[in-house]
């Protein structure tokens, strides 16, 4: 895809992971893709203020990476409207996202929200087995993999 295609394509994610007990406590990430350029910043939060600064990374995608994200987005249709939205409230580990993308001239947005364990089980939970929540969950494995190489 030539560089027509890079500013095509524009995203935005948020993912709020985190574990709600006596010691709640989450990580955020906020990934921005906009002309080929990512920017990714992740900060934690909880009962106990955390002392790290939020980590930035930054840098321009690879033809090669950039083709990987729009497959993913192609091949998971993460480029469609659509949501998935359960309880976050119960005691356990939880994921919120949203996810909004304009590509070929489209503007979509994703939402899924949900426990992945509740506390006491160490099943995995309907959310985390729902078929938006794993095409999600490509993505964010694909980004992360980019990501690590900053």
């Amino acid at each position: 895809m030539g560089d027509a295609g890079r500013h095509d394509l524009v995203f935005k994610l948020v993912l709020r992971d985190g574990e709600r007990s006596k010691d709640s406590h989450s990580r955020t990430m906020t990934v921005d893709l906009r002309a080929g350029h990512l920017v990714s910043v992740t900060s934690t939060g909880g009962r106990r203020p955390s002392a790290s600064p939020p980590v930035r990374r930054e840098g321009d995608l690879s033809p090669d990476d950039f083709a990987k994200v729009v497959s993913v987005i192609e091949a998971q249709r993460l480029a469609e409207s659509e949501s998935h939205v359960t309880d976050t409230t119960q005691h356990g580990r939880y994921v919120e996202a949203t996810l909004d993308v304009e590509w070929r001239g489209k503007k979509s947005t994703i939402q899924i929200a949900g426990m992945t364990r509740v506390a006491g089980s160490e099943a995995k939970t309907p959310f985390a087995e729902h078929p938006l929540s794993k095409r999600v969950a490509v993505l964010l494995t694909t980004l992360r993999r980019i990501i690590a190489g900053y």
